[in-house]
């Protein structure tokens, strides 16, 4: 490093002057096609520009600045029809459905040698459900959708920064909603989901192993995608909770006792789903105890997070090839406690 800039000592990328200057408009009607139906019909016209330099030094001298410029527009639009119909065993029910199309624009990589990323669209499906039973004290809400993208955003470690790709790929699944009422007290809420998704044709190069990056070869050796599940997306997640209510002293107290649980699904941090990538399913409990008066403006809080002090991985970040190919992996808090007091003035 003797002799060079000491912008060259290190790996970095840089960006500066960036500017972006979008603007939209856009507009949504509702029609009562009967007191049952209802209509919603909507449209958003984007435009944008965005521009400025990047420059990456990777174990090299002072590279110049790259000049990039994105511009880019969309008109997006929404479709949903609801019905709520009169049902023997339901209290109230609406039935839903919509298609809808969205937009996220293009913009700019810290990277010289991929300056820009281009736009991402998607069209979304959906249709659920929304019930209320017995008298009230039952409410069960179910949801089904798909997700069809085509250059969807992908972030990726490369040259110890980050380089935006575009991916197609689709998403589907379901999910239900449920919370009960039984009694003056008790309350028990659960959410179930279940989720699918698939790359599309996308060829990259694992830049953490060095048969791929330019560790060990000259040009990057890239690999198909496709079929590969997307980072962060666990099969199947369960979140349940009770909790209990009632009153303490002379009345004037209100005392909630709480419980939640959280299970996700086994997953992978990288899109590159190789054995290394994986996440094991993992688990977590959390409890607390709510004092709140509201005659006098007083709460207090009594919270334990994490109550088994499990070390669940959350997240694995590995680096590429070119600095050493380390790992950081994301833990969840250890178990935490406290208390919170607050006071309304």
């Amino acid at each position: 490093a003797l002799g060079r800039p000491q912008e060259t000592w290190r790996v970095s990328a840089l960006t500066r002057n960036g500017k972006s200057n979008p603007w939209a408009l856009f507009g949504e009607s509702y029609f009562e096609a009967t007191p049952e139906l209802r209509l919603t019909l909507g449209a958003r016209y984007t435009e944008e520009a965005r521009s400025g330099e990047a420059r990456s030094i990777v174990l090299s001298g002072l590279n110049p600045w790259v000049f990039s410029k994105f511009e880019g527009q969309k008109t997006t639009w929404k479709a949903a029809v609801d019905r709520s119909p009169d049902q023997a065993i339901t209290e109230k029910t609406q039935v839903y459905g919509s298609v809808a199309t969205g937009y996220k624009g293009g913009g700019q990589n810290s990277s010289a040698a991929t300056p820009t990323f281009g736009p991402e669209t998607v069209t979304a499906y959906e249709v659920g459900t929304k019930n209320v039973l017995m008298e009230g004290a039952l409410q069960a809400n179910l949801t089904a959708f798909y997700y069809d993208y085509t250059g969807l955003q992908l972030g990726q470690r490369i040259n110890g920064g980050v380089v935006t790709r575009n991916a197609d790929a689709t998403i589907y699944g379901l999910e239900g909603e449920f919370a009960w009422s039984v009694g003056e007290n008790w309350l028990f809420d659960a959410n179930v989901s279940h989720l699918h998704t698939s790359i599309g044709t996308f060829l990259s190069e694992d830049a953490a192993n060095p048969a791929q990056s330019l560790t060990a070869t000259t040009p990057t050796v890239q690999i198909n995608l496709k079929g590969n599940d997307l980072p962060h997306s666990p099969g199947f997640k369960i979140k349940a909770g009770a909790q209990y209510q009632t009153a303490v002293g002379d009345g004037d107290w209100m005392a909630t006792f709480r419980a939640d649980a959280t299970w996700q699904d086994s997953y992978f941090s990288r899109e590159y789903n190789t054995p290394t990538d994986r996440i094991d399913s993992w688990g977590v409990i959390d409890l607390q105890v709510r004092l709140d008066n509201d005659t006098q403006g007083l709460s207090a809080r009594l919270f334990v997070k994490n109550v088994t002090n499990d070390d669940n991985i959350t997240n694995i970040i590995i680096e590429d090839a070119l600095i050493g190919r380390y790992r950081n992996a994301r833990l969840l808090e250890p178990r935490t406690y406290g208390v919170i007091v607050l006071k309304r003035c």
